[in-house]
């Protein structure tokens, strides 16, 4: 039996090893566009993950209790309730006049499918070793993501849009390096702990897809990140000054090899020279011209905001702009109006007050990150990586909820639900 058990934890560890790089990574995006995935990608999602919702329920009924299924999910409420009112909101308001109803109604529901997502993630982290495995899928989710991104820079337009920056599986540079660095702050080790090795090449591949997609955007992400991880060890150790060098000098180490291994790859022509990073390194004119389209895009939200400021013009209006805003908190007031922007403000709010309560560094750098990034982007709800990453972090905060946040501590995980409830 004993030898039975563990086979079955390794085929269990195997499969959400394959399921988080899939979707971490962002590589179900092409192959669903290439006709790899017999479903779409969301609804292949949801397939995949909903065997851990089963799995809970099962093992509730079994034992006649609600520790599984029901106990991570009240524990988790106010984010979760604040998360269900804008998928509710984005479904009630499809009914404007305004609501974008193309492709088949896609963008109408990709919010409640994310809500769904999230919630089914919540369950992935039952067993006791995910807490040590979820490092290890976040990195192999980084490495697939960062040879995509090579792949564009080697071959051109295999990903992105042909002369646009290299992008990899999300076909877009600002995405891919927002990408990177979610999945970087939700594995880092933010105490001391043997395997350090881990954090250095989470931050270290994370850097570099960020330096190769040239993405302004994802480089404050990564400062605001590496702020984060200093700050958390440096208050850890009692704001030694050996701690602070150490930290200083790591950070300054990170930052001296993705510099050189970027003016390696303009020097040997991996990248080219009239790339915005080339141009930057040669004192040319930097900016490509997204700037301009940025500013353009926030003034016609603006206006559409003006309009229609307390309920909007329609669930996915922003979709049928001339430029989509690339702000999340301008497009929930433009599609859903005030209780859209109110509703993001509350989720993001709940989930940084509850992970801030549990003491759980992981999930304070994801929101964090996530809160700076809508200011640059507007799909994070919908988008597959950000919605796994925050089930599973608010399973494991709740599952090692610890005065000093043992994250990887194993007596944590050992000790029964009820405790730990």
């Amino acid at each position: 039996m004993r030898a039975l058990s563990k086979l079955i934890s390794l085929l269990v560890g195997l499969y959400i090893l394959l399921v988080l790089t899939l979707f971490l990574s962002i590589a179900d995006q092409p192959l669903g566009r290439l006709g790899y995935l017999p479903i779409n990608p969301t609804v292949c999602a949801l397939a995949l993950l909903a065997p851990f919702g089963v799995v809970a329920l099962a093992r509730d009924l079994a034992k006649g209790s609600n520790t599984r299924l029901l106990a991570p999910l009240v524990a988790n409420r106010w984010p979760y309730a604040a998360f269900f009112f804008i998928a509710a909101c984005s479904l009630l308001y499809s009914i404007l006049p305004g609501a974008f109803w193309n492709e088949g109604g896609k963008w109408i529901f990709l919010i409640a499918y994310g809500f769904s997502i999230s919630v089914l993630a919540l369950y992935i982290p039952q067993a006791a070793w995910f807490a040590k495995l979820f490092p290890y899928c976040g990195l192999s989710a980084l490495l697939l993501l960062g040879w995509s991104i090579y792949l564009d820079i080697t071959y051109p337009g295999t990903f992105a849009v042909l002369g646009q920056r290299a992008a990899g599986f999300p076909g877009n540079a600002n995405f891919a390096a927002l990408v990177a660095v979610m999945i970087c702050a939700a594995t880092l080790e933010y105490r001391k702990h043997q395997r350090q090795w881990l954090n250095v090449t989470l931050m270290l591949v994370t850097g570099l897809i960020v330096v190769t997609t040239m993405s302004r955007s994802g480089g404050l992400n990564f400062l605001l990140l590496i702020g984060i991880f200093s700050y958390a060890r440096m208050a850890e150790s009692g704001w030694r000054p050996r701690e602070i060098l150490r930290v200083l000098s790591v950070t300054g180490l990170l930052g001296s090899v993705c510099s050189g291994v970027a003016i390696a790859a303009i020097i040997t022509g991996t990248i080219s020279e009239h790339s915005r990073l080339g141009r930057l390194m040669s004192n040319k004119q930097v900016d490509d011209g997204s700037a301009a389209s940025r500013l353009f895009a926030v003034h016609e939200s603006l206006r559409l905001i003006n309009q229609s400021p307390l309920v909007g013009h329609g669930t996915g209006h922003a979709r049928a702009m001339r430029e989509l805003p690339h702000n999340l908190y301008l497009q929930q007031w433009v599609n859903n109006g005030v209780l859209g922007i109110v509703g993001l403000i509350a989720f993001f709010g709940m989930s940084l007050f509850t992970f801030v309560k549990r003491r759980y560094r992981p999930g304070q750098a994801l929101i964090l990150v996530a809160i700076l990034g809508g200011a640059f982007s507007h799909n994070i709800l919908d988008q597959r990586c950000f919605l796994l990453l925050f089930g599973i972090l608010l399973g494991l905060s709740y599952q090692a909820t610890r005065p000093a946040m043992a994250r990887y501590s194993w007596a944590a995980f050992r000790a029964p639900y009820t405790e730990r409830a």
